[in-house]
Parts: C-alpha cells; sequence; structure tokens
C-alpha cells in the first residue's frame, strides 16, 4: 500500500505544530502516511484545489486566512460547516473535495477533558471574529442556556447573535468591549471564553485592564484559545482570583483528533492526548 500525504495550508504556516500531532496519530495507529506543512498566501485560496491535485494530498487542513474562502472551491460542505461558514479539514474522496469544520468540536472536547460543562451555562465569548463564529456556534448547538458577545461594535455581533437564536433557539446577545461592559456580562456568566488574540505571543496588545475577572461568579472557569503562551495574562490574573483555567493547547490536539477521524475514519482514544501534549512540548516556545 502506498503512502499516503496530508498537509496543512496557511500562510503564516511556520509555526504549525500539526505535523507533529499527526505523526503522533500515524504512528499510534500503524498507519502509513506523512503530513507536511505548505504555504499558501493570502488571496491565492484559489490554487488550493489544483495544490492538492499536485501534491497528491488524501486530505488537508486549513488555517488562516483561508477558512471562508476554501468553501466555495469544494464539492461538498457538512451542515455544520456551512453554518459556520468555515472549513478547517478537507478530505479528498473518490476525486471530490469534501469540506469540515473541526474546531467547535475540538475545543468542546478540550472541556470535557478538563471536566467544563457547556450545558446550561451562561457562556461570555470575546471576540466576534471568525473563531468566535465558529465557537458560538458550537457551544450554542452543545445546550449552552445563553451566549453573549463581547465585541467592539454591535456591527460585529449582532448578526452571529441573529444566527445563534435562529440557529439553536438559544438566547444571544452582545455587550460591548469596555471594562465597566465586560465587568457587567461577567457578573451574569458561568463561563468566560477569549477568542481574540489578546496577550498571544507575537501579538502586542493586551487587554489593558484584567479587574473584568474580578466580577466573575465564584469558580466560573476562564478559557483561552491561545496555546502560546500556555498561560496568558488573563488566564494567570484569572487563576490567581481562584478560577479553573484552560489554555488554547486542548483545542489544538481535539480538533486535529476530528479531523483525523475524517481522514481515517479512526477516532483517536481521549487517553492519546498526554502523549501528543509530551510529543508537542519541545516545539513550544517558554
Amino acid at each position: 500500500m502506498s503512502t499516503k500525504h496530508y498537509a496543512v495550508f496557511g500562510d503564516p504556516i511556520g509555526h504549525s505544530l500539526s505535523p507533529v500531532i499527526y505523526a503522533c496519530l500515524f504512528r499510534q495507529y500503524g498507519i502509513d502516511a506523512d503530513y507536511t506543512r505548505i504555504l499558501l498566501g493570502r488571496g491565492h485560496t484559489k490554487e488550493l484545489p489544483t495544490l492538492i491535485e499536485r501534491y497528491a494530498l488524501s486530505g488537508c487542513n486549513l488555517t488562516m486566512p483561508h477558512k471562508l474562502d476554501a468553501l466555495k472551491l469544494l464539492d461538498e460542505v457538512e451542515p455544520f460547516a456551512r453554518l459556520c461558514a468555515s472549513v478547517n479539514t478537507v478530505c479528498v474522496k473518490n476525486g471530490r473535495l469534501i469540506g469540515h469544520s473541526t474546531d467547535a468540536q475540538g475545543f468542546l472536547a478540550s472541556l470535557a477533558h478538563s471536566s467544563i460543562p457547556v450545558r446550561d451555562q451562561d457562556v461570555l465569548l470575546l471576540g466576534a471574529g471568525g473563531a468566535a463564529h465558529t465557537l458560538a456556534l458550537g457551544i450554542a448547538r452543545a445546550g449552552a442556556r445563553s451566549v453573549t458577545i463581547a465585541a467592539r461594535t454591535g456591527t460585529q455581533s449582532q448578526p452571529l447573535c441573529r444566527l445563534i437564536a435562529d440557529s439553536f433557539h438559544v438566547s444571544a446577545g452582545y455587550t460591548g468591549f469596555s471594562g465597566v461592559e465586560l465587568a457587567g456580562a461577567c457578573a451574569r456568566c458561568g463561563l468566560l471564553i477569549n477568542s481574540t488574540p489578546l496577550g498571544m505571543r507575537g501579538v502586542e496588545a493586551e487587554f489593558p485592564d484584567l479587574s473584568f475577572i474580578d466580577a466573575l461568579p465564584d469558580g466560573a472557569p476562564v478559557c483561552d484559545l491561545i496555546y502560546e503562551p500556555e498561560m496568558t495574562k488573563l488566564l494567570g490574573y484569572a487563576q490567581k482570583k481562584g478560577h479553573p483555567v484552560l489554555g488554547g493547547l486542548g483545542m489544538l490536539i481535539f480538533q486535529a483528533f476530528e479531523a483525523f477521524a475524517h481522514f481515517t475514519g479512526i477516532q483517536p482514544e481521549p487517553a492519546l492526548f498526554s502523549e501528543v501534549v509530551r510529543a508537542l512540548r519541545p516545539g513550544l516556545q517558554k
């Protein structure tokens, strides 16, 4: 049987840890396959089908800035990915390109792995970008009681709130990004999630003031999609205040587990999580 080829496309892409994750999974399940990073510049998403054929790929992952633009290039897109307007996994089946979105599944699996509930929770999501769009819909589908989107302007979050309410009949609203507004929203939430790049390594911008965390109910978990650094200032502040915290490394790994299942038909065992984390450690900046 010949080696199967997989890849991740993005720009930038050199930092991607996906090859390490998939190497672990291929090795664990005895699959003859390789996985590489391919730089695909912004504005060149239309080249994706040609590149998939050129590299004889059996599947691929997409990261920024291609998750939206790839939708119109595929032969089929699963309903949830269509709803999210985001594809991060493409499978090649009988010459057809099939698109999936595993980001929300990965995040929810990460929460479950850390025993953080979503069902019947009032969730506050910081940010209204592409990641927030997908996660908000996934959280609503998972049974959250309400979802509040915090964004700098209502025009960023109003369409997403309507989509949540219409699609899943979950209460959805929005709030501004000032300290006072965030504090008011925190006081009413049971789970806080940061989907903005604030605090990410290489991003100069930070939360100017983290005191809104003080308004959270006791024991409310605080999550950050950022995985470099693993402990952001937001998470560090929340942890000092006694809140359970969760960084973005789990989402990175579990979304790959879901993509691997689409690629191979094999659902990785959750017990492999620790092994993958150990493999990733050398590639994570301290």
